[in-house]
């Protein structure tokens, strides 16, 4: 939207004014927010009062203290607002708050839309660059263009529907991923036990030990130069093709020469391994290869890649216990080093592998758990891109 026009480049049927510039404060009130700080932070999952900050995380904990709550509703929502770094989080529901460290927004009067409102408030690019408080001294004082009042609440209601089915999507897809970690946890054995807690009926066999490298064949990935990059030719998979144990292609993938090639090509149902990366807390994810073609894509260098004839069995193995604590233990980093996972290291551990259909049994569980994962992952991201192009196209 250019800043010379105060009409939006999207509008619903019937409103033809100019949106009119107002300070943001005209908009939003603020309230201090001492009287709401929870006492004790002994919080426990049972309570039923969140504890919220305006940061990333959200929500901190539950407690059970019964005075000095926000008793925010649908009916009456308010913003939370972070005054140091100006992060802001929708609430409608009752709440304690941490620190003092953020203002309480509201609507000034009953003909401003308060959905509408922070939509607005979310628009503002700006990027604080001191530890200062910023609601009173800067972002009140900013100028922010308004429709009327009916304007206001129809584009409120309509990105108020769009948080809802987001949340929805959200939390459906939390509530996945915890079935897939507590199965995870029950389905696989624990440290040197060498049968799980819950199986599939009919399975009774104990576990067999057995080197990684007895079930999986893994390789070190293509090491290429400057000069092999091209805008087509072989895809080269790394560490960003794997979002959330979700196997993606991205549009910024590197491509090289096929001449450059002269390792193995991936293929389909290779798991991708993350075997050295400037966080090491990414070394060690993985997942597994979908909707690739033959001889169109190689691992990069910094890599690993695990063929065995049960992929998604290991793939579900290496999110186990036993995963878990080899990264513990073998992989280095951190101190501004580059974490590394050892190829040999992972071929010569030792895990506990069942009869082969227990491991189809497994596998394919836990495959359709992935698959419902990755569908509300690409829901979700489908409509905060809407959401986002909305927003650009209906605000000034």
């Amino acid at each position: 939207m250019s800043e010379k026009t105060n009409v939006p480049e999207i509008r619903f049927d019937g409103f033809i004014n100019p949106w009119e510039q107002h300070k943001l404060g005209d908009l939003l009130q603020y309230e201090q927010p001492q009287k709401y700080i929870v006492i004790s932070s002994a919080y426990d999952d049972s309570f039923d009062i969140p504890v919220l900050t305006a940061g990333q995380s959200f929500v901190l904990g539950w407690t059970n203290e019964k005075t000095g709550i926000k008793k925010a509703s649908p009916e009456n929502p308010v913003i939370i607002f972070d005054d140091f770094v100006t992060s802001s989080h929708y609430v409608d529901f009752p709440f304690k708050i941490k620190s003092s460290a953020m203002k309480l927004l509201s609507s000034t009067n009953s003909t401003n839309d308060i959905n509408f409102s922070f939509n607005l408030l979310k628009q503002i690019e700006y990027t604080p660059i001191s530890h200062i408080r910023h609601w009173i001294s800067m972002f009140a004082q900013f100028n922010v263009y308004a429709p009327t009042a009916n304007e206001q609440a129809k584009i409120g209601r309509t990105f108020n529907k769009f948080d809802s089915l987001i949340t929805f999507h959200q939390r459906k897809l939390d509530i996945l991923k915890k079935i897939k970690s507590v199965l995870l946890e029950k389905m696989f054995p624990k440290d040197d036990s060498n049968v799980p807690e819950i199986r599939f009926t009919g399975f009774t066999e104990v576990w067999e030990q057995r080197k990684f490298s007895d079930v999986v064949k893994t390789r070190r990935g293509l090491t290429y130069k400057l000069a092999d990059i091209s805008n087509n030719g072989v895809r080269v998979l790394r560490s960003s093709n794997i979002s959330e144990d979700i196997f993606v292609q991205r549009d910024d993938d590197v491509f090289v020469k096929r001449e450059a090639v002269n390792i193995e090509y991936v293929n389909e149902n290779d798991i991708l391994i993350t075997s050295a990366n400037g966080s090491s807390r990414l070394v060690g994810k993985h997942a597994i290869v979908s909707s690739i073609k033959a001889n169109q894509a190689v691992h990069g260098g910094f890599m690993l890649l695990a063929s065995t004839k049960e992929p998604y069995f290991i793939n579900a193995s290496m999110s186990s216990t036993w995963y878990k604590k080899f990264i513990e233990l073998f992989v280095a980093g951190g101190n501004g080093s580059i974490g590394n996972l050892n190829k040999n290291d992972l071929d010569n551990y030792e895990i506990f592998i069942p009869v082969v259909d227990e491991q189809k049994r497994l596998g394919l569980l836990f495959r359709d758990i992935d698959n419902l994962i990755a569908l509300h992952q690409r829901k979700l991201e489908l409509l905060r891109n809407i959401k986002k192009s909305l927003l650009n196209k209906m605000f000034v």
